[in-house]
């Protein structure tokens, strides 16, 4: 069926609770998106949802309508924005015109999920497909992006193909259980193992040259371009090839401690003033909290979710005999 004018084919808004389902699937539980206070300090500065979560359910969508292929040999899809949660996500079937198809996500009207699919008949997959190795999500690596090159592997996947089938089962009729846990393999590889901890997905294109028992995905590291901290991956298994992009951001920088600050701030130039520093348990605010405590100042910090940090930069006040002390506020 060829359809040309866009028209709107699903609606969601994703929560924690989604968030920490789709980390089960694929594996991926980078803390950039199930936890609010390490995410602060990312790149992205909030808890973003899975890019290949968004993908994924769109093939569901997708799945219901009378426009969906039968068969995905070709998928191309880029990143241009994060989606945060409790954003209202609009997905949208802007072309489908012979075996090109082309869908959009976005929120507030800008896009943030670019996906092209291309579509023919493949080889039927087996009647049995192996789940192979079975490897929970664990810590994600951080490693330096200097080191990531040459970087190679093996991706394992973190539960069985009929997980898949039970938490998309549209999508898992139409286009296979074992695709979708191919793609969730792919977020667990950026998200986890490279680059890791400091990951941004950009773009991720696949092909299907045939189809056969699963098997964990292999990937080798291609290209690093320091100038963008750019990552571009080669992926490639029993039945899926292709190439993912994504970002290495540089790591946040830490604050001088209280031992460095004392040696350029004298003991009494804020003597006697309190200090109120509304977002003091990291960056700036941290900074300005331990400049007038060194100064023999009073700093009061305020917090809305990083209350174990702002504890942490109280206790390195108190301990060299400074005065502070910190307690939620959410203006």
């Amino acid at each position: 069926m060829t359809h040309s004018a866009s028209c709107t084919i699903g609606c969601r808004r994703f929560d924690v609770n989604d968030q920490a389902m789709f980390a089960r699937l694929s594996g991926d539980a980078n803390p950039i998106h199930v936890d609010a206070v390490a995410a602060r300090r990312s790149v992205l500065r909030d808890v973003v949802v899975h890019g290949v979560h968004t993908v994924i359910w769109a093939l569901e969508q997708l799945a219901n309508t009378p426009f969906c292929p039968k068969q995905i040999s070709a998928l191309d899809v880029r990143f241009p924005r994060p989606i945060y949660l409790g954003s209202d996500v609009v997905l949208r079937l802007e072309s489908n015109i012979g075996t090109a198809l082309h869908l959009i996500a976005a929120v507030g009207g800008k896009t943030v999920v670019s996906i092209k699919l291309e579509s023919q008949t493949l080889p039927q997959e087996p009647e049995s497909v192996q789940d192979g190795i079975i490897e929970p999500a664990s810590l994600p690596l951080d490693t330096a992006f200097d080191d990531l090159s040459g970087m190679h592997g093996t991706v394992f996947y973190a539960t069985t193909v009929d997980h898949f089938s039970t938490t998309f089962p549209a999508a898992a009729a139409v286009f296979g259980a074992p695709v979708l846990r191919d793609l969730a393999a792919c977020s667990r590889l950026v998200g986890m193992d490279c680059p890791g901890l400091r990951s941004v997905f950009s773009r991720l294109s696949l092909t299907w040259q045939q189809r056969g028992p699963a098997a964990p995905l292999n990937f080798s590291v291609t290209r690093i371009d320091p100038r963008f901290s750019l990552v571009v991956i080669a992926v490639h298994g029993a039945a899926v090839r292709g190439t993912i992009e994504a970002f290495s951001p540089q790591p946040p920088p830490s604050q001088p401690s209280m031992g460095e600050l004392a040696q350029r701030i004298g003991s009494g130039d804020f003597s006697g003033q309190t200090a109120l520093i509304i977002g003091g348990s990291r960056g700036l605010g941290e900074l300005t909290a331990k400049c007038i405590s060194a100064g023999g100042g009073r700093a009061l910090i305020t917090y809305v979710v990083g209350q174990s940090e702002a504890e942490r930069v109280v206790e390195e006040i108190r301990c060299v005999g400074g005065d502070a002390r910190c307690f939620p506020y959410d203006v």
